[in-house]
């Protein structure tokens, strides 16, 4: 699928794809230490975040559908690269156009910098209707919403009650790889 057609698929990390250590609202704490930590489990052969059943066919079937992939965290980008890569999940993430918390303050800027970034890669503005954000949390939504992404949510951590009242385009109970498609798909169907 060309550049012309394809989509993107920004993921949460945390929560999303791995079982978060802890919640992760307070994340925008001190960066250098995350990566201090981070480093010095670099070395060791499996994280100690699981990826979730279906991250990884997840990840695999999207990107055979032609569609991008990155992330947006609250973590720093050597922190994501290196829990992804631990948990088997980096081959199809594109992080040269992710987000991460050492990029802005405010969440909500985030989506922002994923779009320059986008942009600056890919040679042509990124499209909100081409654009789905996968998260776990009212927060996710949130922020898809400001920058008019689609968004889905997992009920990993969340109850599907209090994801609903948020207003998601849709809630999956797990990463289902067809159904996640699917719905992508569905989201992204008024390209032109």
């Amino acid at each position: 699928m060309s550049m012309e057609r394809a989509g993107l698929v920004i993921w949460d990390v945390d929560g999303t794809l791995i079982a978060a250590d802890a919640d992760d609202e307070g994340i925008d704490e001190s960066h250098q230490q995350l990566d201090e930590v981070v480093t010095e489990e670099e070395s060791e052969p499996e994280g100690d975040q699981p990826a979730y059943p279906g991250a990884a066919d997840t990840l695999k079937i999207l990107d055979a559908h032609g569609l991008v992939q990155t992330v947006l965290t609250e973590t720093p980008r050597s922190a994501a690269e290196i829990t992804l890569r631990a948990a088997g999940l980096d081959r199809h993430i594109d992080f040269d156009i992710g987000a991460f918390g050492s990029d802005a303050r405010d969440r909500s800027d985030l989506p922002a910098v994923v779009a320059t970034r986008f942009e600056s890669k890919y040679g042509k503005p990124l499209s909100p209707a081409r654009t789905v954000v996968i998260g776990d949390a009212p927060h996710h939504i949130a922020y898809a919403r400001h920058a008019r992404f689609g968004v889905i949510v997992v009920a990993h951590r969340t109850l599907r009650e209090e994801l609903a009242q948020h207003s998601p385009d849709a809630i999956v109970d797990a990463l289902y790889p067809n159904v996640v498609a699917a719905l992508v798909e569905s989201l992204t169907s008024t390209w032109p």
